[in-house]
């Protein structure tokens, strides 16, 4: 059976690290023998969007980014994210994480999995990052933080 993996490239001025990022992760697919569909966000918007049938049929979803990318609707999906950079350097490495995380994730009983992985990429199930409600105070510790001029304690 042919392994399947999408993934999203996208960086804050989508001109060049983007389509980097989308043809390094395609020629390690090809390397590999893996099928990959790739959607690009870049200064043209939106390109080569993945429908819901190749989201559905991947094996695992690739975030390449280093802007904001809503993952909700790979929700269920294993998901590795990592900078547009990352993939550029070592796109045969995000594809190996991510079918790694696929076979992990059939081994294992259903929940939601966080793992952080080298260079501070993460693997996870698709959804939204961190908790409802959650805040983070300064130093990154978990709590309502400093207060703003509008806010009071109760």
């Amino acid at each position: 059976m042919k392994r399947r993996v999408v993934a999203v490239t996208a960086c804050p001025t989508g001109i060049a690290h983007t389509y980097m990022a989308a043809e390094a992760l395609e020629k390690a697919a090809r390397e590999k023998g893996i099928e990959i569909r790739v959607e690009t966000r870049g200064s043209v918007g939106v390109e080569n969007a993945l429908t819901q049938a190749d989201i559905e049929a991947a094996d695992a979803v690739i975030i390449a980014a280093d802007a904001k990318v809503d993952t909700a609707r790979f929700a269920g999906k294993p998901l590795v994210e990592a900078s547009v950079g990352e993939a550029i350097r070592d796109a045969a490495k995000l594809l190996d994480r991510a079918l790694a995380a696929a076979a992990a994730r059939t081994a294992e009983e259903p929940g939601p999995t966080t793992a952080t992985a080298a260079r501070g990429a993460t693997t996870r199930r698709g959804g939204t990052p961190g908790g409802v409600g959650e805040e983070r105070g300064e130093g990154g510790a978990a709590g309502p933080g400093p207060l703003k001029k509008s806010q009071t304690h109760r």
